[in-house]
């Protein structure tokens, strides 16, 4: 079985469109996990419609609001699908979408060096591209990490993900009191020290970016969860990556950690790459670009 896991957040307006891409799926074997992070619309009163129907197998939680990252994490908890497919609220799946991750889920299920697969995500607009995949990738899909990806391979995209349950329930988001924002990149580069994943250009998943969508406002939100955004940069800091892209990291993760008088200079210093560290504040301090 797979696990179709949404985390909603008053989305109860376009809900419905995701909700039939699943009633008329031609793989039926799997259940859909709605993670409600505290609505304060109509959504549970929606979620309660679709259940009446009993079209689907849907499990519903309602939680206080605490951040998509949260949502994850309990979503994952409550799975009982081998693979763990995350789509959000506002997007939507080709009808033999679930038939093709199948396919590709055997092909993988038992490489234990495979955590899962990324899936190309196709605008709703057919005017609107979002990455190369689809120039890039062969038909039978790359098996790397995302860093190998991004940096090596050039390639870089959106996607959504689908990691084997297990793998994904050993990597829970990081959880600061206050803060309601992790980017999801900080897990999958995680999972990537110790695994590959199959990178995908099928046409199964479509979306776009809403203005109330956290893509659209991942640098604002990043701001509101400082300790949260200085891990991310911190760990992407020190991965196999090319020196400038580290230099970039690392001035991010300087623009979190500079006027945080809460922590010391060892503790900010701890674990990210010294010599470069002073060289991005001095460039800080005399106003050089990096």
């Amino acid at each position: 079985m797979i696990t179709v896991f949404t985390p909603t957040y008053n989305r109860a307006y376009i809900l419905p469109i995701l909700y039939e891409s699943l009633v008329n799926q031609s793989f039926k074997n799997f259940e859909w996990i709605i993670v409600d992070d505290g609505s304060t619309d109509t959504t549970k009163e929606l979620v309660e419609s679709f259940l009446s129907e009993k079209n689907i197998k849907i499990r519903y939680f309602l939680q206080e609001n605490q951040g998509k990252h949260v949502a994850i994490n309990k979503g994952v908890e409550m799975a009982e699908g081998g693979l763990f497919f995350i789509v959000d609220s506002d997007d939507y799946l080709a009808q033999n979408a679930l038939e093709i991750l199948h396919s590709r889920y055997l092909d993988i299920k038992e490489n234990s060096k495979i955590a899962g697969i990324f899936v190309n995500c196709s605008s709703k607009n057919p005017n609107v591209s979002y990455n190369t995949f689809d120039l890039l990738l062969p038909k039978e899909g790359i098996i790397c990490t995302l860093t190998e990806l991004n940096h090596q391979l050039q390639i870089r995209g959106e996607f959504a993900t689908a990691i084997k349950t297990e793998i994904q329930k050993t990597y829970p988001y990081p959880v600061f009191e206050g803060e309601k924002f992790c980017r999801e990149s900080l897990v999958y580069r995680r999972i990537g020290k110790k695994y590959d994943f199959l990178f995908t250009s099928d046409k199964i998943y479509f979306a776009d970016y809403l203005e109330d969508g956290l893509t659209v406002k991942s640098w604002k939100l990043l701001k509101k969860s400082p300790k949260g955004a200085a891990l991310l940069f911190k760990e992407q800091a020190k991965e196999n990556i090319p020196t400038k892209e580290k230099l970039i990291a690392l001035n991010a993760y300087w623009d979190f950690q500079i006027n945080d008088v809460k922590s010391s200079w060892f503790n900010k210093f701890n674990g990210v790459p010294f010599f470069l560290s002073i060289y991005v504040l001095l460039c800080k301090k005399f106003k050089i670009k990096i």
